[in-house]
This record gives C-alpha cells, sequence and structure tokens, in this order.
C-alpha cells in the first residue's frame, strides 16, 4: 500500500518486475488515464507502431469515465452509530503513460474509486481514487483492495509512533539480524502498551490538578 506520491511510474514501474507483488496505491484526483485498446480480431491489421491506448479517463471530467466493471457497497457503523456505505467502483484494464525507461502499456491495472455516503445518499468526502498493478491483481476483490489500503494508515501510525516513543530507529548496527530483533522488540513494546491500556489511569498534570481523573476515558498507547 502506498500514498499517491508512490503512484508515480517510476516508483510501480520497478514493483511490476516483481510477479507476485500487488501493488495498491492511492493517486491524484487530477490524473489521466487509459482504457487498454483491444484490437478488433477481424480488422486488418495496418502499417506502422501499433496503437496501445484506447479512450482517455481524465478522472477530474466524468463525462470521460465509462460504466465501472463492478460496482460494490459495503455498509458499516463508524464508532459513533453512524450508519454509511462505501460505494467501490472498479474499471479494469486500465493503462498510464509510460516512458522508453518504464513501458506502462505492457502492465494494465484496475482502477478503483472510492465515494462515502450518508443514510440521504449524500457523498461525506471527496472520492478516493485507487489503483491496484501486479500480475496476481485479479486474485484480490474490489473489497479486499480496499480494506488493504485501509491497513496503511494503522501501519503509518504505528511507525510514528514507534519512532518517537518506542525508539524504533534508535538501534543502528550493521546486523541485519539484530535490527530485526530490535523491531521485533520495538512491536512487542506497543502491544503490551495496547494490553494495559485499560489498565492505566488517565490522571492530570501537575498544572492540572483541578481537573478531575476520568476512568473511563479511552486511552491510547502512547498515554499508557
Amino acid at each position: 500500500m502506498a500514498d499517491s506520491d508512490y503512484s508515480q511510474k517510476d516508483f510501480i514501474g520497478e514493483q511490476v518486475k516483481h510477479e507476485d507483488v500487488v501493488t495498491i496505491t492511492r493517486v491524484r484526483s487530477d490524473r489521466v488515464f487509459y482504457r487498454q485498446f483491444i484490437r478488433d480480431p477481424n480488422q486488418a491489421k495496418t502499417s506502422g507502431h501499433p496503437r496501445w491506448y484506447g479512450d482517455k479517463f481524465d478522472l477530474k471530467d466524468d463525462q470521460t469515465w465509462t460504466e465501472p466493471d463492478e460496482v460494490h457497497h459495503v455498509p458499516f457503523t463508524t464508532k459513533k452509530g453512524r450508519q454509511l456505505t462505501v460505494t467501490i467502483s472498479g474499471w479494469k484494464q486500465m493503462l498510464m503513460r509510460g516512458t522508453k525507461n518504464y513501458k506502462m502499456n505492457n502492465h494494465p491495472f484496475t482502477l478503483l474509486q472510492i465515494v462515502v455516503r450518508d443514510q440521504e445518499r449524500n457523498s461525506i468526502w471527496k472520492p478516493m481514487w485507487l489503483i491496484v498493478i501486479g500480475s496476481r491483481r485479479d486474485e484480490l476483490s474490489l473489497v479486499d483492495c480496499y480494506q488493504c489500503y485501509r491497513q496503511r494508515y494503522d501501519m503509518e501510525h504505528l511507525f510514528r509512533f514507534g519512532k518517537q516513543r518506542l525508539l524504533m530507529t534508535s538501534y543502528l548496527t550493521p546486523d541485519v539480524h539484530h535490527e530485526e530483533n530490535w523491531f521485533k522488540l520495538t512491536l512487542l513494546s506497543y502491544v503490551n502498551l495496547w494490553a494495559a491500556r485499560k489498565l492505566a489511569v488517565v490522571l492530570p498534570r501537575d498544572w492540572e490538578q483541578y481537573l478531575k481523573t476520568n476512568k473511563s476515558i479511552k486511552i491510547t498507547p502512547s498515554a499508557a
């Protein structure tokens, strides 16, 4: 999983070299992609450069969009009890422009649009666009791809907390085995803090003695 900064061809072009890797990355809403051109088998071949790209698909111009190949509606309830629905639309066999070094016409991908709506069918946030690329991408459903990308937020929060509070990057050694063991220790520390979060009590700071202690507050591992 990766953010929109990693949706460029110089990054994705390296990932598609691995047969068993499926990359899910967010893309900006101003990108332009293309449908893969499929020649009619009954059409006579012409001379010159073969055509690779079909109709343009401009993310900011819905007039260029075709009907999605798949649509899934996933209802979910927020922590505050709000009923929302995630609509996942998917277009298969999409292409992006390549370069001399990265011939992206050989690597079609699946384009996903994520829209969250309330019970009145009103859109809550701006649509999010994802691309799923890799030779084994069809083994994942659209819902699987969306849920995998959502895990990125948890992973980023974990790494930020580990670097800031658990000294994740403080143990530097040329021995890879030691580095891996240190990383595992930081993960165990995080799990222990998470398990102890209900045992800890939120206490006021020295300058907040006038505040009442609220034992019912849900605290995070950082507060624990």
